[in-house]
């Protein structure tokens, strides 16, 4: 009987699945690179393989267009849009949950005005609030999801009210 070494694979049991056979399996074996092998190929074994292959990032930029700029709204004018969202839904709305949409929507003010949002947070939330205005909800949807993944650190105290409003915007229009 031999010993298993610590870094040994374990040993399944597949009492049905398992089908003998003659030959052991060669998944375990390591290729050999040949002298020429390698005298074909021109570069040595330490090097990684060559590739044509570019990457390109797709992370959105985090600086604002001029033309981005000038479509961000007003902290006033965005509230005033949602506020007017929130009474076209309000009777679906649960006094509980009006009062926790308010309070998070305050803290959203709150952190406009004192400059804590960044540029790119504050034009896709202007675009967010256009959207929730023509209940577009789909594309507002994406926007949150874009926000949460891109900003988390600055829109995760309030996000969730704007989450609720969407939802509620796409239950009424669904």
């Amino acid at each position: 009987m031999s010993h298993k070494g610590w870094n040994d694979p374990p040993t399944f049991s597949y009492d049905n699945l398992q089908q003998k056979v003659g030959k052991k399996s060669l998944l375990t074996k390591r290729a050999v690179y040949t002298v020429e092998q390698q005298a074909c190929s021109g570069a040595p074994l330490t090097e990684p393989p060559k590739s044509d292959v570019t990457l390109q990032s797709t992370r959105y930029s985090s600086s604002v267009s001029e033309e981005e700029k000038g479509q961000i709204k007003d902290i006033s004018v965005l509230r005033e849009s949602l506020n007017g969202t929130i009474a076209r839904y309000e009777k679906q709305l649960q006094k509980r949950a009006l009062d926790d949409i308010q309070k998070r929507l305050d803290t959203f003010s709150l952190l406009w005005k004192d400059g804590k949002l960044s540029e790119p947070a504050k034009a896709s939330m202007t675009k967010l609030v256009d959207a929730l205005a023509a209940d577009d909800y789909t594309t507002a949807d994406q926007i949150h999801v874009r926000l949460m993944v891109d900003h988390i650190s600055e829109v995760s105290q309030w996000m969730v009210g704007i989450k609720k409003l969407i939802a509620i915007v796409r239950t009424s229009n669904s």
